[in-house]
Order: structure tokens, then C-alpha cells, then sequence
């Protein structure tokens, strides 16, 4: 046994006596891909599962849109025929609702701009009798298309 040590301690070691043979360096320009290939090789790494998915989402705030402005502009000229200012057909927004400010300002924008979708179409009369002044909304009695999205008096 000792002599096949004493044998072995005097061959040559990997490592100490004998390195391997080294591996030829490869250039950026040899390794091909591009961004995508990158992105493709990540996404195994990025998948979350779908009950942890749900919570990574935002939350979408309960904004008021032009669809929603419209469907209001509907329901409230059936019971005010003579119309009323545009703040009338804007939702009621609790005072403690969360981002109110935020939600107070889509719900102006999204009825001023679907009054003047109305308006453009003939369907609604915009009336504002100088300027800053409240914009009066009502029924066009013609019925027939507008002349013009605003009426200054």
C-alpha cells in the first residue's frame, strides 16, 4: 500500500504539476443573441405564479369615463327636460373616498368631454353665458345637428 502511495505522490497532479488545457475566450461578437434572445432567456425567471400575480397588480381607481358621462347625460335630461348646469351631471364622489381630488378631476373632464360629444352630434345644447361662467347643458329642441360645440351669449 505505501508503495502505490509513494507511486501516486510522484506522478504528476492537475492542478499542481499539469494544468488543463484553458478554454478559448469568447468575444461579445462570437456569442450571438440579441436583446430579445436575452428577454426570452430571463422569463422563466420572471413568472409568478397566478395567486401572486393578483396582488402585484395595481388597483385601478374607480375613475369616471366619458361612457359612464354619457350614459348619466341619458338618464338625467329623461327627468330634467329643461337640462342644468354640467355640475349636475357629475357623480356624487364621498368626501372621503380615496384620491378624491383625482377622481373629482376625471369625473369634470370625462362629462365635458362627452357633452361635447352630445353637442357635436346634435343630441345636446351647451350654453355659457361669458366666460369662467357655469356651462348650462340642455335638450336641443330641434333636435337637429349643432352649429357649434359652445354657445356664448
Amino acid at each position: 500500500m505505501r508503495a502505490a502511495a509513494d507511486w501516486l505522490e510522484r506522478r504528476m497532479q492537475l492542478g499542481r504539476d499539469a494544468f488543463r488545457r484553458g478554454r478559448p475566450e469568447v468575444s461579445a461578437a462570437g456569442r450571438g443573441g440579441d436583446l430579445t434572445d436575452l428577454l426570452r432567456a430571463c422569463l422563466p425567471a420572471l413568472q409568478v405564479p397566478d395567486e401572486q400575480a393578483v396582488a402585484l397588480r395595481p388597483r385601478r381607481l374607480p375613475l369616471w369615463t366619458a361612457s359612464d358621462a354619457l350614459g348619466q347625460f341619458v338618464r338625467l335630461l329623461a327627468t330634467l327636460p329643461d337640462g342644468g348646469p354640467l355640475a349636475a351631471f357629475l357623480p356624487p364622489i364621498p368626501l372621503d373616498a380615496p384620491s378624491r381630488a383625482l377622481r373629482c378631476r376625471a369625473a369634470v373632464a370625462s362629462t365635458l368631454i362627452a357633452g361635447l360629444e352630445r353637442a357635436r352630434d346634435g343630441a345636446l345644447l351647451l350654453e355659457q353665458e361669458a366666460e369662467w361662467m357655469p356651462i348650462r347643458v340642455s335638450r336641443r329642441a330641434d333636435g337637429g345637428p349643432a352649429d357649434t360645440f359652445v354657445q356664448i351669449s
